[in-house]
């Protein structure tokens, strides 16, 4: 890839510290700044907030092995560059980084270079900002909460092949009832809204927290966009999360919710009058 349009492609680099961002003209000038300065000037040329939109990157090593040289645009292609014959005092431009050898993929990655999980991971994600719902979910109007008191149970039996049926929020000791859940749960020593939601589950049921006419509106939106990138890109985009990682970052703040355990599923219709029911879809996760 010879240009580079999408800043996101460049940010992810410099985070993994595979490459700096450095503002050459910072260093040429007849005060030339510290190297440190001229880094920290680079990585603001492609941050979110920068001041002037990024137009593009252009790979010059890619340029000129493809026997792609820039326009001539003082005349003659062979014309010398003269140095500048104005002497030039030596400054301390700082620390510069050091840049280790890139490791040929074909052989065993030496013991000081070898990666472990947390680092592959962070690797393989595409998208390292809080923009990023794999790593800061939060529920919003495409997003279906789903009363489950056994998630292991409900994934064998997606992995079985099984469908379930969504239906809005239960109203069995909801606190609205007329009962005290704790206090019945205290009397029987059990608690009957969960082995409720079990019973549900075994009949293929799947109770939501979101009412029936909320739940209605949400299926179809979902349905609809999820086919519509199947067809047109091939992709499923519907999952059911059955677990979030909480996590905290190092300057203190959120915290944030992160999908742990990912199901891809689809929604499926029989008839235009009947609710959309999940099932597991073929695809598996990556």
């Amino acid at each position: 890839m010879l240009v580079i349009d999408d800043p996101q492609m460049l940010r992810k680099r410099v985070q993994l510290e595979e490459m700096i961002m450095v503002e050459t003209t910072l260093l040429t000038g007849a005060n030339p700044a510290r190297f440190r300065q001229a880094v920290e000037t680079g990585k603001k040329l492609i941050a979110e907030d920068a001041e002037s939109p990024f137009e593009l990157a252009i790979d010059v090593r890619r340029a000129r092995s493809a026997k792609i040289k820039p326009l001539d645009l003082n005349g003659s292609a062979d014309q010398a560059i003269s140095p500048a014959a104005e002497p030039r005092s030596a400054q301390e431009v700082g620390e510069i980084p050091q840049f280790e050898e890139e490791l040929d993929k074909r052989q065993e990655p030496t013991p000081d270079r070898v990666l472990d999980r947390l680092e592959t991971w962070k690797r393989n994600l595409l998208y390292l900002s809080l923009r990023n719902r794999l790593l800061n979910f939060k529920d919003t109007k495409s997003t279906i909460q789903i009363e489950c008191p056994d998630p292991a149970a409900l994934e064998d039996k997606l992995s079985g092949g099984e469908r379930f049926k969504l239906l809005g929020k239960s109203t069995l000791l909801d606190g609205n009832d007329g009962r005290d859940a704790t206090l019945l749960a205290q009397r029987r020593n059990d608690d009957a809204r969960k082995e409720f939601l079990k019973d549900a589950m075994g009949r293929g049921d799947l109770h939501t927290a979101a009412s029936d006419t909320d739940l209605e509106v949400r299926l179809t939106e979902l349905y609809r966009a999820s086919r519509l990138a199947f067809e047109e890109g091939g992709a499923n985009i519907l999952y059911l999360c059955l677990d979030f990682l909480k996590w905290t970052p190092e300057d203190g703040a959120g915290p944030y919710r992160a999908p742990l355990v990912l199901v891809p599923v689809q929604l499926e219709r029989k008839a235009s009058n009947d609710k959309p029911r999940t099932q597991q879809s073929i695809s598996s996760i990556a």
